[in-house]
């Protein structure tokens, strides 16, 4: 199996991955700079929007992306883009850097030849962590969809490590074929509930570090942000053992939202644990892209979908010590609903800070 094949084997996975389970739209990607605040809205990937103490709303700095931008985000007091090579239509990846958040310039090219990026993270010192697209990073004979780099003496990032997640076995299964000197890969399947996680999420920064979160079945991932090592994995449902995240078994989908809060920890919201583990079992769908056409299934699949809903409305909330990895469950803030009203007020659930620290949620 060549290479070229791997995007439609992450194209057929995530048919698989979507069967059966509703999501919630994606949350802004906001982080704290001391009394600042700077957010990527939803559906505005290449604006970062910039807060501070009687700068916000219609007086916050906005900085616009460069062409190509795949991903805006904030660090050390400056903005950083993730950028396509547009021009040429190579493979390339550039990491731009903003120190008077109004012009750019390239801090870091990645060629593409060990694998394809969707965006590049500074890590502190001369260290990037380099998120994949569906043709996941090579190194040897292994493979994974997240890997550290460092500049090399021609100037380019290369690749000198994989980022391990802790798994019993490889997220990405690579082989080498007689003659090829170079390994092939295809996701593991018994790990189908981490693909949205994947194929869609950036990291969430906190100081100090970064997480991957995954929201389906509710597992973070926390990153040093000097080495980019995995420091501790989270489990915010302690019933979904990683034997779950695979088939037979069909998780519902668990993290409503997880943002950065003043103090460094990390806030988030979710559905019950009953909920992710049986909500499939109760309420069945098929949401197979086989399904697509099928206007009775898609009416069964939505009806199905609000029963859930309706079965398991409440939103919990969790506080996450990243030092501790301690996950500790609080109120509900105030004046944000405590239940899920119906399925729209699901897909449509987000939250996030505002500058002075209050919750803004939807």
């Amino acid at each position: 199996m060549d290479r070229a094949k791997i995007a439609v084997l992450a194209a057929a996975f995530s048919g698989l991955a979507l069967q059966g389970q509703v999501q919630n739209r994606p949350q802004d990607w906001m982080t704290w700079d001391g009394s600042q605040i700077a957010v990527v809205r939803s559906g505005e990937a290449r604006k970062l929007v910039l807060e501070s103490p009687g700068h916000e709303g219609s007086g916050a700095k906005v900085l616009e992306g460069p062409e190509g931008t795949t991903l805006l985000e904030y660090k050390d007091h400056a903005a950083w883009a993730s950028v396509r090579d547009v021009r040429h239509g190579t493979p390339a990846m550039y990491l731009y850097r903003s120190l008077d958040f109004k012009t750019w310039e390239v801090n870091a090219t990645y060629s593409g030849d060990q694998g394809r990026a969707r965006s590049i993270h500074h890590l502190d010192g001369k260290r990037y962590l380099l998120v994949s697209n569906p043709r996941f990073f090579t190194l040897g004979k292994r493979m994974s969809p997240y890997a550290i780099a460092e500049i090399n003496e021609k100037g380019y990032l290369a690749i000198t490590e994989l980022v391990d997640l802790g798994l019993r076995e490889p997220l990405v299964k690579a082989s080498v074929s007689p003659g090829k000197a170079e390994a092939s890969g295809e996701f593991n399947s018994k790990y189908i509930a981490l693909l949205a996680m994947v194929l869609t999420t950036s990291p969430l920064r906190y100081p100090g570090g970064l997480a991957l979160v995954a929201r389906r079945p509710g597992y973070i991932w926390l990153l040093d942000d000097r080495t980019g090592a995995v420091t501790r994995c989270v489990k915010v449902f302690p019933g979904v053992s990683e034997e779950k995240l695979g088939p037979p078994h069909e998780l519902e989908w668990g993290l409503l939202g997880c943002q950065p809060r003043p103090d460094g920890h990390l806030l988030i919201a979710s559905r019950e644990e009953a909920a992710v583990l049986t909500g499939m079992e109760a309420h069945p769908r098929n949401k197979h892209l086989s399904q697509l056409d099928n206007e009775h299934q898609q009416r069964v699949n939505v009806a199905q979908d609000q029963a859930s809903i309706s079965h398991w409305p409440t939103v919990l909330w969790w506080d996450l010590d990243p030092v501790s990895g301690k996950v500790t469950p609080e109120p509900a803030p105030q004046n944000v609903p405590h239940e899920l009203l119906d399925l729209r007020s699901f897909q449509d659930f987000r939250f996030r800070f505002d500058i002075r620290g209050n919750l803004l949620v939807n």
